[in-house]
Parts: C-alpha cells; sequence; structure tokens
C-alpha cells in the first residue's frame, strides 16, 4: 500500500483490542477491521505485513521490515 487513499486513521477502542494479542491487533489494522494509527497518516507510512517476529511498513514506494526476536 503506498497511499492513503481509503485508509481510516484514528485510535482503538479498548474493548475493540480487548483479548487480542499484540500480532492479532497489527494483523486487524493491515485488514482495516482497525484505524492505522494516527502518526501513520503524519509520516506517510502504512504498516503492510506482520509475521512471527516481523513487521513489515510500506513508505511510497520502499518497504521497510522490523525484525524482533521471539521466546
Amino acid at each position: 500500500m503506498s497511499s492513503s487513499a481509503g485508509l481510516k486513521y484514528g485510535l482503538p477502542t479498548p474493548d475493540e483490542i480487548a483479548g487480542k494479542t499484540g500480532r492479532e491487533i497489527l494483523q486487524a489494522i493491515i485488514d482495516g477491521t482497525l484505524p492505522q494509527p494516527p502518526i501513520s497518516e503524519t509520516l506517510s507510512f502504512w504498516i503492510t505485513e506482520v509475521g512471527e517476529g516481523f513487521a513489515a511498513f510500506a513508505h511510497g514506494s520502499s518497504t521497510i521490515m522490523v525484525t524482533g526476536g521471539t521466546e
């Protein structure tokens, strides 16, 4: 996703994220069930993929991969 067209921004309510793991919350943002965080609109980047130990973000035509360890 390289543009913000059609995306919604905001903060989920506590009820919307209750009982979800961090990965489930990020996937819901990708799926459009939850809004993109407001900082995404300000800085023009969007989460595009999440998996075990990583998340990918798009900024224009670039993809940024963030990785971390799992225990």
